[in-house]
């Protein structure tokens, strides 16, 4: 046997754990989907991007920090509505003015993105003709370092006996492979607030006293905007001089039709807040309100997501004892024995995990299409069907596309949906699972749950199912997609163009 010295396995070990080990940051779409909800200690898995259960109890989060951005823009209109050749008025058919608008990416984004591209260029106000301008005030705030206090926040009794049982799929089935360790968040605060003026250039005096208005770096209005202090209903505290001049913007913003559209996105529920602006004080306490709601840690759209290891968490190792010696014998050399290292076990446990959570998702996957094909197929018989037929008067109807939103014919997902081809989706999963028979083939490709077999005899954290001949067959099967254009378009929804 061929001796390794002590600084070259050194250095492999460091090489290895710097490889395989340690916190994984998601920043990208995967985190961004609403109808998901990642929470500090929830079970993650990486080759399937989905949640599991929260296997952690009573977790204690670390003091999060903050950034804020304000800002106040005015949005001006790219092409001018009266310089607009013939050609191009033909070409724009939204009614609507180009403007220079900041991209938000949150939940509710479209809508906002809508508000800000298709607003009305001119009003008519007792048969006279106003120009509409718009200003933009947001504020963004981003929380992070909300971690998981891993000292005080253990593992919860039934995850910890699935361990103690050494019920290591069961622990990795239920808890994932990895865990969220900590979660970064945003939360938006829009406003747009829209003025008209007889006059299509914009009324840049108007704007700079509204900004002054609505920052207003006085103490009084300071302390109302982001302090403490509760605004004052009868204006006690304000001065003299400060008391005119918001009398004599009132008036200003009254006479030019001044209008306040605010959109919230990932704010904390508060039952003494209230977002509701109709004039610049009420806007002002709104943004007071929203500013406090934002600053719970567990609020807001979710931004980035830090997950970690199973075996990286200490009490994880304390019961599944991965540090005992387990001594192998090496093949071929009578005599010599070698420790498996503890770096390796880690690694392999955390592949076979990730492994067994993907066999079981994509089994879960094929059977949630057969039986979505066949709901579907039960919905156009019921609705759109008589006699095994298409009813005469939905011939030449379509569906719609429940991701892009285009259309395809009624009858092209009749079609599809045949008995034949849904019997199929079923033996693509018999096939995934048991092989080509129910006992698998014997031409040595079988199913999951042979590979599945094997990797357990073998042992959980001795041998990586990369290395099992038994699980090479069902590989390249984990990402296979079934059917795109009946996950597409079921369950059907007539389009009503």
């Amino acid at each position: 046997m061929k001796k390794v010295g002590f600084p070259t396995l050194l250095l492999l070990v460091i090489c290895s754990f710097n490889l395989y080990a340690g916190p994984t940051v998601i920043r990208d779409n995967r985190v961004s989907d609403i109808a998901t909800t990642p929470v500090l200690g929830r079970g993650y898995s990486i080759g399937t991007n989905t949640y599991q259960s929260t296997c952690l109890k009573e977790v204690i989060i670390t003091e999060p920090s903050y950034d804020m951005e304000y800002t106040f823009t005015s949005i001006e209109d790219t092409v001018k509505t009266s310089k607009k050749t013939e050609e191009e008025k033909k070409k724009d058919t939204s009614g609507s003015s180009n403007v220079k608008v900041k991209v938000f990416r949150h939940s509710g984004s479209n809508g906002l993105n809508w508000a800000l591209s298709t607003g009305s260029k001119t009003t008519t106000i007792n048969n006279e003709t106003y120009y509409n301008h718009r200003v933009l005030v947001t504020i963004d705030l981003y929380t992070y370092y909300a971690s998981v206090d891993e000292s005080k926040s253990l593992m919860s009794d039934t995850a910890r006996m699935l361990l103690v049982n050494n019920d290591l799929p069961g622990f990795f089935n239920s808890c994932g492979a990895y865990y969220v360790r900590s979660i970064g968040r945003k939360a938006n605060f829009v406003s747009i607030f829209t003025y008209s003026t007889k006059e299509e250039k914009s009324d840049q005096k108007f704007e700079s006293q509204m900004k002054s208005a609505i920052q207003s770096f006085s103490t009084y209005s300071y302390k109302s905007l982001f302090g403490g202090v509760k605004v004052d209903a009868d204006l006690k505290t304000a001065t003299t001089n400060e008391l005119k001049r918001m009398e004599e913007f009132s008036r200003e913003a009254s006479s030019k039709h001044l209008s306040i559209v605010t959109h919230a996105y990932g704010l904390g529920k508060d039952e003494k807040a209230s977002l509701i602006s109709y004039d610049l004080e009420s806007f002002k306490a709104a943004i007071k309100d929203a500013f406090i709601s934002m600053q719970n840690p567990n609020t807001g759209k979710v931004a980035t997501v830090e997950i970690v290891p199973w075996v990286e968490n200490t009490e994880f190792q304390s019961v599944v004892k991965l540090d005992e010696k387990e001594v192998a014998v090496e093949e071929g050399s009578e005599g010599e024995k070698e420790t498996q290292l503890l770096y390796e076990k880690k690694h392999i446990l955390t592949q076979n995990a990730e492994f067994l959570i993907e066999v079981e998702r994509a089994d879960r996957n094929m059977m949630n299409m057969y039986y979505k094909a066949k709901l579907c197929r039960a919905n156009i018989d019921a609705n759109w069907k008589k006699d095994g037929k298409i009813m005469e008067e939905y011939e030449n109807a379509n569906v719609v596309n429940n991701r892009t939103g285009d259309t395809d014919t009624l009858k092209k997902l009749d079609e599809t949906l045949s008995d034949a081809k849904i019997q199929q989706l079923l033996d693509n999963e018999k096939s995934f699972m048991y092989g080509k028979s129910s006992g698998g083939s014997k031409n040595g490709e079988g199913g999951a749950s042979i590979c599945i077999r094997a990797v357990m005899k073998s042992g959980f954290f001795k041998q990586s199912y990369r290395d099992i001949s038994e699980c090479q067959p069902i590989i390249g099967k984990l990402g296979d997609v079934q059917s795109d254009f009946v996950s597409d378009y079921c369950m059907p929804v007539l389009s009503q163009e």
